[in-house]
């Protein structure tokens, strides 16, 4: 995978220049939101990178995130889908659907937080 953007919020590697991930594989599923992106590797091994501010990467330090943050799922749980909006991730398994992020106007489907 290679990625190019404006780089303001640190949602890509390397600026201008594409950046080789060499961690991503042919068949990964790449979602991107305003200023985050969420990346599938496999069953369970998701992603993030980019602005995590309102907990859009699942990430509680709420930073900038210039490298990759891995999001842990139970392991009785195979994601298969993963969903970035402008502030939130929502990620659909073989039974249910994860979502973090912020909740205003109800979108993480669990309240307004």
């Amino acid at each position: 995978m290679i990625s190019i953007g404006a780089n303001h919020a640190m949602s890509i590697i390397q600026g201008e220049i594409p950046a080789f991930l060499g961690f991503v594989k042919p068949d990964s599923i790449v979602s991107c939101g305003n200023q985050h992106t969420c990346i599938k590797i496999t069953g369970n091994e998701i992603y993030t990178v980019g602005h995590s501010a309102k907990g859009r990467s699942c990430d509680k330090e709420k930073r900038f995130q210039p490298f990759p943050f891995q999001v842990r799922f139970p392991t009785s749980q195979v994601v298969k889908l993963v969903a970035c909006g402008s502030e939130h991730t929502l990620a659909t398994t073989t039974s249910t659907m994860f979502s973090w992020g912020s909740g205003g106007g109800g979108k993480l489907g669990h309240g307004d937080s």
